[in-house]
């Protein structure tokens, strides 16, 4: 039978967290498995979208590139709100098709996610016409559901632009949005055997062109002033678009027009701008607040030295001076190093992922900006985090902000071929219950967990505070629970307010310690996960316990140093001795 709270509390009293002065960021081992979720992939991932989607769950969008020949190949996966694979959607949780009518290859260049769940992807489309591979802009619907929509016209779209392919050129669509009335914008680049330029088009929502846009549904701007080579395309203000290319020289190059194709000649000189300071080798592009973000490697010609550069321009195209050392914000880390691309936050601030190779290993950093182009040094450690998932540093490119100070990060690195997301948090979410004479206290000051205290093993009705005032004699038990139920901890005091002795059932004992062969484990609760790892984290035995006190068999291990972990957070230094 159920206490009420008034037969047990005089009153209660509630603990609200303070605001931090720096970014704490704790790994969540709620979230998933210990923290991390992860979708293996075909190739290395790239991502290029992170999206949250209505139902709280998570949907990462980008390429994989597949080695040796470096193919892309599109990939969309869906975790769930706890970043489990979501296996409902699509097949085993992914998009899956076999694109017979493009040879089975599709890079997705840009995505755009709908309001009722569905997605669009545009970019380019390889296809073989008479023993010639060409290369034509392409456009898809994936409905909610992770299976491609066939009551979008896809042949049609793709047969209209094979006119434009040449087979030593390429053309691709690098931006798509759905518009207010249903229609759909892309834009990007074409190359036949006599020209090259920029194309915008309009497409129904069914994906029939729109044959009121200029008549026939798109309009061509031919390259003839500059050599301009597209990468990147993105909407600005006043129904403009911007894109972001080079020219022979390698020079960041970016062109304006408006939404029917006219070339904005208010921009720059005569809408394009050339940054001649900038010599570029692979490139990513955001918009926020209508300020141009790019990071590209530059390329000074230099075998020790290719450093990455962020440059950030305003409105009009001119370097945004307030942003780094006079619009550029230098970083260089290591030789051969790469960006795997980069996210704007809410409040301005970019993450970037940088990947490189030093004495044979791979290394990866993620890297965190003020809005001014500096190293945010609230943020871990001095603006740097270093994320390690199975042994393997990750770089991260890709966040979400989640209510509460949580975010969830997602990215790569260079050894698993998968997808990584990771779920943050400003604070531990493990309980450990103290009494200083008067109340008791979880120890937890977020608010993204919910509280539920029991006395005497009674649960202790409609409370889900972190603090009881006031308490009686007795066994206290908190169980702290995700708010999307990704998993709960627990912790357990019992106190004796006459005499002041408390004892804490949770405290992890091990013995013997050293050991040779087996070791006792007690003063935990059951089905606790525990893990044994060595000095370097590496994952040697783990297991699960049932009891509050088991033995545990340990003849395989090798003498040494280890450590005893639980997964409630308790941990122990090892000896095992032979």
């Amino acid at each position: 039978m159920k206490v009420t709270l008034k037969k047990i509390l005089i009153s209660l009293l509630i603990c609200l967290s303070n605001l931090a002065t720096s970014q704490n960021l704790i790994v969540d081992s709620l979230f998933s498995s210990n923290g991390f979720g992860f979708a293996s992939t075909y190739g290395f991932s790239k991502l290029i979208e992170l999206y949250k989607l209505n139902d709280a769950k998570f949907l990462a969008c980008g390429n994989e590139l597949l080695f040796p020949i470096p193919s892309p190949y599109n990939s969309i996966i869906k975790f769930s709100e706890c970043g489990k694979i979501d296996s409902s959607y699509g097949v085993n949780g992914r998009f899956e098709y076999d694109y017979d009518y493009f040879e089975g290859s599709i890079e997705a260049i840009a995505y755009f996610l709908n309001e009722d769940g569905s997605l669009l992807m545009a970019g380019e489309a390889i296809k073989d016409i008479n023993n010639t591979t060409y290369r034509s802009q392409v456009l898809i619907k994936i409905n909610s559901l992770g299976i491609l929509d066939s009551n979008f016209i896809l042949n049609d779209i793709s047969m209209l632009f094979d006119s434009f392919g040449s087979p030593s050129g390429t053309s691709a669509f690098t931006f798509v949005e759905e518009l207010i009335d249903g229609k759909i914008l892309c834009a990007g680049k074409y190359e036949s055997a006599n020209e090259a330029g920029i194309i915008i088009s309009r497409f129904n929502a069914n994906g029939s062109i729109d044959s009121s846009f200029h008549e026939i549904g798109f309009i061509l701007i031919p390259n003839d002033s500059i050599d301009f080579r597209l990468s990147s395309s993105h909407r600005i203000d006043d129904n403009k678009i911007i894109f972001v290319g080079t020219n022979q020289n390698y020079n960041l190059v970016t062109l304006r027009v408006n939404a029917t194709g006219i070339v904005d000649s208010s921009y720059g000189l005569n809408g394009f701008v050339i940054d001649t300071s900038s010599m570029v080798n692979g490139r990513y592009s955001r918009v926020s607040d209508n300020k141009l973000t790019i990071v590209s490697k530059f390329d000074n010609g230099l075998p020790t030295s290719e450093p990455i550069n962020i440059k950030r321009f305003l409105p009009d195209g001119s370097p945004d001076l307030s942003f780094g050392n006079a619009g550029t914000f230098w970083l260089e880390t290591a030789i051969n190093q790469e960006c795997n691309g980069f996210d704007i936050l809410e409040d301005n601030r970019i993450i970037l992922g940088i990947l490189y190779q030093s004495n044979s290993s791979y290394h990866a950093n993620t890297y965190i900006l003020t809005e001014n182009g500096e190293l945010d040094s609230t943020f871990a450690d001095n603006g740097i985090l270093i994320s390690v998932y199975n042994n393997t540093e990750t770089a991260y490119s890709k966040v979400i902000e989640l209510e509460d100070d949580r975010w969830v990060l997602s990215g790569s690195n260079k050894i698993q071929n998968g997808c990584i997301l990771v779920r943050y948090t400003d604070s531990s979410l493990v309980p450990n219950i103290t009494f200083n004479g008067s109340d008791l206290n979880s120890g937890i000051t977020s608010n993204t967990v919910v509280h539920q205290w029991y006395f005497n093993g009674i649960e202790i009705e409609d409370v889900n505070i972190a603090t009881l005032t006031s308490p009686m004699s007795g066994e206290y038990i908190v169980k702290v629970i995700d708010t999307v139920y990704c998993g709960e901890y627990l912790d357990t005091l019992t106190i004796n307010i006459l005499s002041t002795e408390n004892s804490k059932l949770n405290t992890l004992q091990i013995f013997p310690n050293p050991t040779t062969n087996s070791l006792t484990v007690a003063g935990i609760y059951p089905n606790e996960y525990y893990l044994i790892s060595d000095i370097s984290g590496r994952k040697i035995q783990s297991g699960l316990i049932n009891s509050q006190s088991e033995i545990i068999d340990c003849s395989l291990l090798n003498e040494g140093l280890y450590i005893f972990s639980l997964s409630s957070g308790e941990n122990c230094k090892l000896i095992i001795s032979k």
